[in-house]
């Protein structure tokens, strides 16, 4: 009976113990990179002064006219975005070479050339009343497309696709209040 009342506590503590921690939003795994990366560790936030629901929206709109297609959509969480985007030469309009840079080898930039793996996802908060915080959040690793399969390489972001995803997101808010 003992042991059981101890289990039962060990249980119970668990489950306080997990229920109090932050929730866990998305994590992505890359060959190119050792660990699981933590989204919410990544990317570029911005205060909005509009309600959840409404960036919700405007965020889901603003990725389909960058012609990132949505995967990952999950108003409960905040969550807009695609954990497994595999595309080459370019991305909403642009080369890649614009949003990321992996290097470069003797025939130019890996990102104009490269299979590019780019996990990237929106996560929004409420912060106030007809207040939100949006972070853009995206990892990357570029793959010779070419001869005998090679090892990805990382990609670093400029900043511009998350400012450009946060202006867009920003424009589209604007005009649906007018």
């Amino acid at each position: 009976m003992r042991a059981a009342a101890s289990i039962s506590a060990v249980v119970l503590a668990s489950a306080l113990a997990a229920s109090a921690a932050p929730a866990q939003r998305a994590t992505v795994g890359l060959r190119a990179h050792t660990e699981r990366i933590v989204m919410d560790t990544v990317g570029q936030e911005i205060e909005m002064a509009f309600e959840t629901g409404r960036v919700y929206h405007a965020t889901v709109v603003a990725f389909e006219s960058m012609k990132i297609p949505v995967t990952l959509s999950d108003s409960g969480r905040g969550l807009v975005g695609n954990l497994q985007l595999i595309k080459s030469g370019s991305l909403g309009g642009a080369p890649f070479t614009r949003w990321i840079n992996c290097g470069s080898t003797m025939t130019g930039p890996r990102a104009a050339t490269y299979r590019i793996t780019m996990p990237i996802v929106a996560m929004l908060d409420a912060t106030g009343p007809g207040k939100s915080r949006v972070r853009i959040a995206l990892v990357a690793q570029a793959q010779d497309m070419q001869g005998a399969s090679t090892e990805p390489v990382l990609c670093s972001s400029s900043g511009a696709l998350e400012k450009r995803l946060q202006d867009t997101i920003l424009k589209h808010l604007i005009a649906s209040s007018q």
